[in-house]
């Protein structure tokens, strides 16, 4: 009698990649608006670090491009809806800011307290952003992995096409991958995301 093994997912972690959101032309448009942005280090305690991602100054820029800011909130209600098969009215984005990322520059890990989802658009190719597993925090064994993959990784690589939208819970923790391109700075948009309107359950319920 043959034995099959079949891998049960109870769970998932709720990462979405949203693709052709926006067109070529309006990412072009978007990353001349990210250009004309003034910036700061990521990094609040060093402002002299070399090869830290930038971050634009202001932390409201969506609240300058009303149409692109709604329709993010609308992409991210759909897949709350449609996907998770939530019960919410809409969603927020309360911050959104400008990354400028040079060759070389990457983030240290992080996540963003006090919101519910965290996202990014992507406006050029070869985008690059590490996620932590958390399910690792519960893990009191260590062995030697022959291979990595999702049963044993601590942390894993995603890769982000242009004009793509990631949405993923915003406790979660990740990094932005080295940028290897010489010839041109990448520009990204990232927003924090809170629901809005009436949701919850009984005592909890919010509105």
């Amino acid at each position: 009698m043959e034995t099959n093994i079949d891998l049960l997912e109870p769970f998932y972690l709720p990462i979405f990649l949203a693709q052709n959101v926006i067109d070529d032309k309006q990412a072009e448009f978007l990353r001349l608006f990210c250009e004309s942005q003034e910036y700061r280090s990521y990094d609040l305690t060093d402002d002299s670090l070399d090869n830290t991602v930038k971050i634009s100054k202001n932390l409201k820029i969506l609240d300058e491009i009303v149409e692109f800011k709604s329709y993010l909130e609308f992409v991210t209600l759909n897949i709350s809806n449609d996907i998770m098969k939530q019960e919410c009215e809409k969603f927020s984005i309360i911050t959104s800011w400008a990354t400028k990322t040079e060759k070389g520059d990457t983030s240290r890990f992080h996540c963003h307290k006090n919101y519910y989802m965290a996202g990014v658009l992507y406006l050029q190719d070869d985008n690059k952003i590490q996620i932590a597993n958390p399910l690792k925090t519960f893990d009191n064994f260590n062995f030697n992995s022959v291979e990595q993959n999702p049963f044993t990784c601590h942390t894993s690589m995603i890769t982000a096409p242009k004009n793509s939208f990631l949405l993923m819970p915003a406790y979660l923790n990740h990094a932005i991958g080295p940028w290897e391109n010489e010839d041109q700075v990448r520009y990204s948009i990232a927003v924090n995301i809170l629901p809005a309107g009436k949701y919850g359950l009984h005592t909890s319920m919010v509105y």
